[in-house]
């Protein structure tokens, strides 16, 4: 699974096993209902969130990731959920 969700740009439905995985693992920051994930690498971004009753993530791609970090300089930026 782990390679069919890293593919930059493309939205994944995921289980909501790893939904709670990514939520306990990497502790994402939340914006507008949407959390953002700060992969190990400190590169890339992934989002996560939930519409009725699914689960989705996406890997950002390298051009987005840049875009977002620029509008969040720091990681500590965003809320905790």
């Amino acid at each position: 699974m782990l390679a069919r969700i890293s593919v930059p740009g493309i939205v994944h439905p995921i289980t909501s096993e790893a939904f709670c995985h990514f939520l306990e693992v990497y502790r994402p920051g939340c914006v507008a209902g949407v959390f953002l994930v700060d992969i190990d690498d400190g590169k890339r971004l992934r989002l996560l969130w939930s519409s009725r009753g699914q689960r989705f993530c996406r890997l950002l791609t390298a051009e987005e990731a840049m875009a977002v970090r620029e509008q969040l300089p720091s990681m500590t930026a965003i809320e905790s959920p």
